[in-house]
């Protein structure tokens, strides 16, 4: 008596008849509901006496507007994506948890597998879940409730999911897969016909005329703006400060270090010895990258680079070698929270070389010019004729060796990256395209423009809009 009296008390009464005379079928009741008019109705309110009467929408003269929950939503893109496994049953499968995800557990990692793609993509009732570890892309869109029993899920709208489906690398991952996808199924080289599959894919249907020449103008700026940044790349940490050994010793060295592929060697750092077993990074020896394109021993290295707003440090190195999992050789690193630059010589421990201080903007270009001649460093800021650090090493300075990145806490942009040696010079450039069969070519610029615009199509499928 505390509720409020059902708006139509005849149709429950119908219904429950119904539902026992046939034989308490659940999917026959379904059926019954969803084949009904009043289920099928459209969404739209055109019609201003309804609006009028009942604005609330109790006597059913339109359909709601509804949210996918969380697993619809995931499910949703991996199906449009083309990446969906259909597979039923058998063992779960253990979701990709970021380093962000990981680090706010007691002990990250502990118990946690790492599955592969193909298993990653079945649909996520099978998903593993873990009341401290939630996955974000099902946690930020009311995921139920791990602790107790729930007999409906709230419904929220709020920024993060926004934010998260515009940023999140599992929903990037998707956007990429599908622009693939739109590339290898459109014969067309028109940017129209390819707007037109986008959609025909992501939303069963071609787009109106005024969807179309937005798309179309959201294309050309997208492409406009790539291709400013066209020879951009970024190497990302994705593991926290501390992890579960077992957890990572199932993880490849590209795991701890995110970037290119093509190229590029990957390597975990030193990590301490392990304590209840938990092993910790040691915050100047973390996952670093090294380039194959180039031995480096004498000459002048140049770098445009951006750290994001979070980044704890970010380095190049240069005159590199691998022992085991870590690093031999000279490092230029960039503290943005110490507002320092330090050179270090990396051997069986590091060695604090040089270091000033100086403000490090974040989110801003960052010129920076290493010259190495013999043992003497030399390190240059922005177009300062003046080096900031000029240092003569008094030990044996490293030979022959390879030039990389490290970084950790958060993003390094690079959208230059040259070597000038007495006689060669050489740009790093990005290419992690894959060449499929079926797929026009296209440019980088193009490639990102479309990318973004089947991101964004992606996150229409948040609501079902009933027309």
């Amino acid at each position: 008596k505390a509720g409020l009296p059902p708006t139509h008390p005849k149709l429950l009464d119908w219904l429950a008849s119904e539902f026992m005379e046939k034989g308490w079928s659940v999917k026959a009741m379904h059926r019954s509901i969803l084949y009904s008019q009043a289920y099928q109705r459209s969404s739209r309110n055109v019609n201003p006496e309804a609006e009028k009467l009942d604005p609330e929408n109790d006597f059913l003269w339109r359909q709601n507007l509804r949210r996918l929950e969380a697993e619809a939503i995931r499910d949703t893109f991996l199906s449009i994506s083309g990446t969906l496994n259909p597979s039923m049953g058998g063992r779960g499968f253990f979701p990709h948890l970021a380093g962000e995800v990981l680090a706010g557990a007691s002990r990250p990692g502990l118990d946690w597998q790492q599955s592969t793609v193909a298993e990653q993509s079945r649909r996520s009732v099978y998903a593993y879940v873990r009341r401290s570890m939630l996955v974000p892309e099902l946690d930020i869109f009311d995921y139920s409730n791990t602790t107790s029993p729930l007999g409906e899920r709230p419904v929220t709208t709020v920024a993060p999911q926004a934010l998260l489906l515009l940023n999140d690398p599992f929903i990037h991952r998707q956007a990429s897969v599908f622009a693939t996808r739109v590339q290898r199924e459109t014969s067309s080289p028109l940017v129209d016909d390819l707007i037109i599959k986008a959609y025909q894919i992501a939303l069963g249907r071609a787009p109106r005329s005024r969807e179309l020449k937005v798309a179309h103008r959201f294309f050309d700026q997208q492409v406009r703006e790539s291709s400013v940044i066209q020879s951009r790349f970024s190497f990302r940490p994705d593991v926290p400060s501390s992890l579960s050994v077992g957890y990572m010793d199932q993880l490849k060295p590209s795991d701890f270090l995110v970037g290119p592929l093509n190229g590029w060697t990957y390597h975990r750092g030193n990590w301490s010895a392990s304590y209840e077993g938990i092993s910790s990074v040691e915050r100047l020896r973390g996952p670093f990258a090294l380039w194959q394109g180039v031995d480096f021993t004498d000459g002048i290295l140049e770098a445009d680079l951006i750290m994001d707003r979070a980044a704890e440090s970010a380095s190049i190195l240069f005159k590199s070698h691998v022992k085991g999992t870590s690093q031999r050789g000279y490092e230029v690193c960039l503290e943005p929270r110490q507002h320092r630059i330090t050179l270090l010589r990396q051997d069986d421990k590091p060695v604090t070389l040089a270091h000033v201080e100086s403000s490090l903007p974040v989110l801003k270009n960052i010129k920076l010019r290493i010259e190495c001649n013999d043992s003497r460093i030399r390190v240059w800021m922005e177009d300062n004729k003046i080096p900031i650090i000029d240092f003569v090493d008094s030990l044996p300075p490293f030979g022959v060796g390879k030039i990389g990145v490290r970084a950790w806490g958060a993003p390094v942009s690079f959208d230059s990256l040259t070597v000038r040696t007495l006689d060669q010079f050489y740009s790093v450039k990005i290419d992690d395209s894959e060449t499929l069969t079926g797929t026009r070519s296209m440019s980088s610029s193009q490639r990102r423009g479309l990318e973004s615009l089947c991101l964004l199509l992606l996150n229409l499928n948040e609501v079902i809009y009933v027309d």
